[in-house]
């Protein structure tokens, strides 16, 4: 029986970097850092409104969700995964300008830090879509997808050519497109793929399978600067609905203040729906919102940071906000103090405890970081039941060798890596300029009880070679899988 269409967004995903045969570092086995209160609460029933969609990864079919990140301009590193985790001994490289590869631009180019993940050809093997572009090209102008196989990525690959660039954005300045996003518009069994690019403009690939398709795009309302797309299905019809955040510059707005706006098109058995009903104005960040079922109810919630430039000048009044899903679309606004000091770097979601309900993940600060996971539950989340992590808990991986690196959870990920219907967080650390310990990666793994340190594993990696700024850390910083 053929398993559901599965999906992973880019909006999820960190950066990493070839990582060196064997630099795999297990927890030392002292007891994990428990919940600052309490424990978490046990499983109770769900409900299922339409079936479930997870999300794609799993390169070989192996049941094992993979890795997959940017590193930087040189290209995609791959990391397979097996029952502990991620394992530093399988692993792939993609190269941009790789010779003789079908589908790869014929000029030289760069892979962008933008992929998302699927099985477009319905074979059982997860593929993956790279963003690509020309040398001094601020979008993406092709894509390429890599079909999966059961040793995992082969040299089987589709462009899609997304056609001319758009131009700059409202502000004149240089901004980078390329956000990905991958859906079931119309519920036909076929994905459909969406990029939004500099200056407002959003791509659509329809129907995509194992064949080039003909782009379709789209100008975003009010032309704003850039569009971040959000995929899941709100409504619990089991059609996938848009959710598109637009960032504007524009004339009436404090430039240093720019305004988001939220908008969700819902799909239907004819595809997108043409209605765009507004779901935020002003309080919501221009990025880093994801779709998971945080309350148990069947329907996806959208979860996001509130915006970074708050009216008050207080830096706690920056929060977390859950939208909760209903049957007409997106319902009631949840707000959430925020659980970082200073910065939300990163949100990412799903089940750690296998208890029905997504689990938010949430990367702090700078120097020196934390990760704070906030148990899901049927009014949104759980701050009292709040795990804190950082380099010094015991039983942290690397904890007593060199000195760790800053930036402690800059970028974070959810996703069921070992294979045991819990979902495991990876996250990343990396050093200031300079520095030899420059980039780690940290998998705790799921448990009943919520993430532990008990399995926990530490990947060291490194750039082969420094990127256009000069250093391998400061390229490190957006994309990984699941």
């Amino acid at each position: 029986m053929k398993r559901p269409t599965r999906v992973a967004h880019g909006a999820a995903a960190i950066a990493l970097c070839t990582v060196a045969t064997g630099a795999a570092v297990l927890g030392d086995g002292r007891p994990a850092a428990k919940p600052t209160v309490g424990v978490w609460p046990a499983a109770t029933s769900v409900t299922n409104l339409a079936p479930r969609r997870t999300r794609g990864g799993d390169f070989n079919g192996d049941g094992h969700r993979d890795i997959a990140g940017s590193a930087g301009d040189n290209g995609v590193s791959v990391i397979y995964s097996g029952p502990q985790g991620p394992d530093p001994d399988r692993r792939q490289f993609l190269n941009p300008n790789a010779p003789n590869t079908p589908g790869l631009p014929d000029k030289a180019a760069s892979f962008r830090i933008d992929i998302a993940s699927a099985d477009f050809d319905h074979d059982d093997y997860d593929d993956l879509v790279v963003t690509s572009a020309e040398p001094g090209s601020k979008d993406p102008d092709t894509l390429v997808i890599f079909y999966g196989g059961n040793h995992g990525l082969t040299d089987r690959t589709v462009s899609l050519k997304v056609g001319r660039t758009a131009p700059k954005s409202s502000m004149g300045k240089d901004f980078y497109g390329g956000h990905l996003a991958i859906g079931d518009f119309g519920d036909n069994g076929e994905l459909d793929i969406v990029l939004t690019l500099d200056a407002g403009k959003a791509v659509f690939f329809r129907n995509v399978v194992d064949r080039p398709v003909a782009p379709e795009t789209t100008v975003l309302t009010k032309n704003p600067d850039h569009g971040y797309p959000v995929i899941g299905d709100f409504t619990g019809d089991g059609y996938s609905d848009l959710a598109m955040i637009r960032l504007t510059h524009g004339a009436g707005t404090d430039p240093r203040k720019p305004k988001a706006i939220g908008e969700v098109q819902l799909g239907t058995a004819q595809g997108l729906s043409t209605a765009k009903a507004v779901f935020a104005d002003g309080w919501i960040d221009e990025s880093g919102a994801v779709a998971a079922d945080v309350n148990g109810d069947g329907r996806d919630d959208l979860i996001t940071p509130e915006s970074r430039y708050p009216k008050s000048t207080n830096p706690e009044a920056m929060g977390i906000s859950i939208l909760l899903g209903t049957a007409q679309g997106l319902g009631a606004r949840l707000r959430f103090p925020s659980p970082c000091r200073e910065t939300i770097k990163k949100i990412a979601a799903g089940d750690v405890n296998g208890d029905g309900r997504a689990d938010i993940a949430v990367g702090c600060d700078y120097d020196p970081g934390k990760l704070v996971v906030l148990p899901g539950t049927t009014q949104g989340i759980d701050t009292a039941r709040a795990a804190v992590f950082n380099q010094k808990t015991p039983g942290m991986p690397g904890r007593d060798g060199a000195e760790s690196p800053d930036w402690f959870g800059s970028a974070v990920t959810v996703g069921d890596l070992t294979g045991d219907g819990k979902a495991d967080i990876t996250l990343r650390a990396h050093q200031t300029p300079g520095s030899d310990d420059g980039n780690r990666l940290y998998m705790l793994p799921g448990s009943a009880t919520g993430p532990t340190l008990k399995g926990s594993t530490m990947l060291t990696a490194l750039l082969d070679r420094p990127t256009r700024w000069g250093d391998p850390n400061m390229h490190m910083d957006v994309l990984l899988l699941p």
